[in-house]
């Protein structure tokens, strides 16, 4: 899917959960020894490629199960990746990109979304990342401002 290359993954998708600056780090080789350590993984070329590759194959299962009504991707499943760092040889939430994406973009037939984690420990990035009161870096920007807003016309009225 020529929507789905790594610039527009990184530009349109990551973002929708991750921090933009953890994001380019790691995709520019930048992440700090301790980050590298924490991930669990050595950082190079082909591991950014890995990591964008499992992403778009989950949004593209994701996509497919819209369309069939069923579909699987054996890939994915990163649920240790917090908002702005990788952790437990997770580096971006796939899980919670999809879900975002599918929330954001196909509203009108996904109103909700299950992520279902069978696995032995905690998915605790997922968890941290839709935590009540958790924001994106965009929706952070946006509440930011709205309040920003509403100071200045306090501020105003008070002149």
């Amino acid at each position: 899917n020529p929507d789905l290359d790594e610039a527009a993954l990184l530009r349109d998708f990551v973002p929708m959960v991750h921090c933009s600056s953890y994001a380019a780090r790691f995709a520019e080789g930048q992440l700090t020894t301790a980050e590298l350590r924490r991930m669990g993984l050595p950082w190079s070329p082909l591991l950014v490629r890995r990591t964008l590759s499992e992403l778009a194959g989950t949004l593209l299962t994701a996509e497919m199960a819209l369309s069939c009504g069923l579909a699987l991707s054996c890939a994915g499943g990163t649920h240790h990746a917090f908002r702005d760092f990788g952790s437990g040889f997770c580096i971006f939430n796939d899980l919670a990109i999809t879900a975002r994406h599918l929330l954001r973009h196909h509203g009108t037939r996904v109103s909700k979304v299950l992520i279902l984690d069978l696995d032995v420990h905690q998915g605790d990035g997922t968890a941290a990342i839709f935590s009540p009161g958790a924001l994106t870096e965009e929706e952070g920007r946006a509440k930011r401002a709205r309040e920003e807003a509403i100071l200045d016309g306090i501020l105003a009225g008070a002149e």
